[in-house]
């Protein structure tokens, strides 16, 4: 088996991320451009603009059901291309998987991203289904719950919905879309993965030529970037809705900070294993409350690290009605700080050595690797086993000793 990997930054700014393998069946690309539904505040030639949730998932969607190929999305699966779009909070990725034909599909790929000529009469077309979609996630049992999730945490939340409200989407203009388009749809602001069998040198070449044969005018653009203040914007909220179990959540928000110049990717390594000792099955926690019959059901928790990874938000939900136990004893656990033991950590250790050497086999995991280096941490780099194995203990119990789990939120849920 024969890897062979490049990333390659080009005149025009486009970054390339080529992961080769001879022994793959398959050929795969993503376009990945900056700018997601968290991007809502920003100067373009120096005009201040705001906008509501939504534009970036309108922009999607236009791309590609109005495509110089016609719906790109019809156009591909016709001729057995596995192809999406998909809009995240800080970036929109479109992608295509394939086994025969990869360079025209590929060049198709980038002209559809790339040298779009969509139109204002499609619109009415192209809007509708976003309606019904935004109407689908409302349906959502949990949509009350995490908006008012929402409302809790954030003082000035980056979004809230983020395929928009359905009157705000109406209001989007096509001179909206193209302004949009002609700011943050430019090569300096895009990264394209290229994964799978293929002869790198020839590809990059054909990537280089069909960007250059694009005729667009670009517009400069700058985010506006807002410090969201640590405080938690309400202490605590009940509510009650029939259509989810009753339970105890309670929300710890922090500043995600630097830590002994120690990568971000690890310190959330550390914590997660520090919340599994703490809140998983296994947990002395979980097993307390499960055979007392505080709860029938796993303790969930979780990290989430919005405003671009400048916030650290740790979840511990627990299914039950017993409101004072659950916030007493969550509290006293995640304060006591139990650390993992020795024995513990080289086990999660060595999984994530294991883990990394399976995904050594998969161009397109190895793509993703570095892409998340880039978006989540601005590090351009590919994952590596010395990242793993710098995993140190100590300085896990010294990280995790450091946290402060003080500034909270709770929000109980309960039937009527």
């Amino acid at each position: 088996m024969m890897i062979k990997k490049l990333v390659k930054k080009l005149d025009n700014g486009l970054t390339i991320v080529c992961v080769s393998n001879d022994k793959k069946h398959y050929q795969g690309a993503s376009i990945n451009i900056k700018y997601g539904f968290a991007v809502n505040d920003f100067y373009i030639d120096n005009r201040e603009y705001h906008y509501p949730d939504g534009l970036a998932h309108l922009l999607e969607h236009t791309l590609i059901e109005d495509s110089i190929y016609g719906n790109a999305g019809e156009y591909f699966l016709d001729n057995y291309v596995d192809y999406n779009g998909e809009t995240y909070d800080y970036f929109t990725k479109y992608y295509i998987i394939t086994h025969e034909d990869f360079t025209k599909h590929l060049v198709e790929l980038i002209n559809m991203v790339n040298n779009s000529k969509f139109s204002k009469e499609k619109q009415e077309e192209i809007k509708p289904p976003i309606y019904e979609e935004i109407k689908g996630k409302k349906d959502n049992r949990y949509f009350n719950y995490n908006m008012e999730k929402i409302n809790s945490l954030y003082n000035e939340p980056e979004y809230k919905l983020g395929c928009g409200e359905v009157e705000d989407v109406k209001k989007f203009t096509y001179e909206d879309l193209n302004l949009i388009y002609n700011a943050f749809y430019k090569p300096s602001n895009e990264i394209l993965t290229v994964y799978g069998n293929f002869d790198i040198e020839k590809i990059v070449k054909v990537i280089e030529d069909t960007y250059n044969s694009i005729d667009r005018k670009y517009l400069d653009f700058k985010v506006i970037k807002h410090d969201e203040k640590e405080k938690v914007k309400r202490d605590y909220y009940e509510m009650v809705d029939d259509k989810i179990i009753p339970s105890v959540s309670t929300f710890y928000k922090m500043k995600f900070d630097e830590f002994r110049n120690v990568p971000k990717d690890n310190l959330l390594w550390y914590l997660d294993l520090f919340l599994r000792i703490n809140f998983s099955r296994r947990s002395t926690l979980y097993k307390e409350l499960y055979n007392d019959g505080v709860t029938l059901y796993p303790i969930n928790y979780g990290i989430t690290t919005p405003y671009n990874y400048s916030m650290l938000v740790i979840t511990i939900d627990v299914a039950g009605d017993d409101k004072e136990r659950i916030l007493k004893r969550v509290d006293e656990t995640i304060n006591k700080k139990i650390m993992p033991t020795l024995e513990d950590f080289t086990i999660f250790k060595n999984r994530s050595l294991m883990s990394f050497l399976f995904d050594e086999d998969n161009p397109g995991r190895i793509c993703g690797g570095y892409l998340s280096n880039v978006l989540s941490f601005n590090r351009e780099e590919f994952d590596s086993l010395d990242d793993i194995k710098k995993l140190d203990y100590n300085e896990m119990k010294e990280y995790i000793s450091s946290l402060e789990f003080s500034n909270k939120t709770v929000i109980v849920t309960r039937e009527k």
